[in-house]
């Protein structure tokens, strides 16, 4: 949390200690190797040092917090409420389309996905490695936005008691060398369920097309050969 002059930071950290005492912000964790510990510090000036929250600590510091945990707790809420607006079927649904077997190389400028219109999708199914590293399933969602785009991951994570959850990202420029970032702006995250819904009627329809003999009119040819040698072409 920041406002000029100061800036808190609030963080959870693994402890041995048995008996810690905490601020009357916290309350103590049900798990006794966790504590949550507060820190402050002056944005400018000779002192930018951190210093742990204490009862001599500046009053504005208190006044900060309160505002700011506030609003903290409106933006988690409305952040879970979008995250379980999209289940974690519904993303699986969508990864194992027929529509969406071909493409099966996410990193592949071609074969990650493909455009509808002005919107592209995207698919990264279960058990792809990169790097070294096994990679969680996942659903993007572009559009155009003049000459940048708009891009949206929607991965599968898992909390800690083991629920699989959907993990929203926003990706602020085009390429895989970009990285994507938790999203908690609450326009955007609005923006990327309702492209998320918009995309996901157009496969489904799509899909259902496909399944009927007709190949979307976007496709490429080796999407379209793949369907021919599976049998949904005739």
């Amino acid at each position: 949390m920041q406002q000029d002059p100061l800036a808190v930071i609030i963080d959870i950290k693994e402890t041995e200690q048995e008996d810690r005492r905490l601020s009357r912000w916290v309350r103590r964790s049900n798990n006794q190797d966790l504590s949550l510990n507060i820190r402050w510090r002056y944005i400018e000036g000779e002192d930018t040092e951190w210093h742990a929250l204490g009862a001599h600590s500046p009053n504005d510091i208190h006044l900060l917090l309160q505002n700011g945990w506030r609003t903290l707790l409106t933006q988690v809420s409305v952040f879970e409420y979008y995250r379980r607006f999209i289940r974690p079927e519904r993303i699986r649904a969508l990864l194992s389309l027929p529509l969406a077997e071909p493409y099966d190389d996410f990193y592949d400028d071609d074969k990650s996905g493909f455009w509808s219109g002005s919107v592209y999708t995207a698919f990264r199914q279960p058990g792809v490695v990169r790097d070294g590293e096994e990679k969680s399933p996942c659903f993007l969602v572009a559009r155009e936005k003049g000459e940048e785009m708009d891009i949206y991951h929607f991965v599968l994570e898992k909390d800690a008691d083991g629920t699989e959850y959907v993990h929203i990202l926003y990706q602020a420029e085009n390429g895989y060398e970009h990285k994507a970032f938790p999203l908690w702006d609450p326009d955007k995250l609005k923006t990327a369920c309702w492209l998320f819904r918009m995309a996901e009627r157009t496969l489904l329809s799509l899909n259902r097309s496909l399944l009927k003999g007709r190949a979307p009119y976007e496709a490429e040819t080796f999407a379209i050969e793949y369907w021919e040698r599976k049998g949904y072409l005739r």
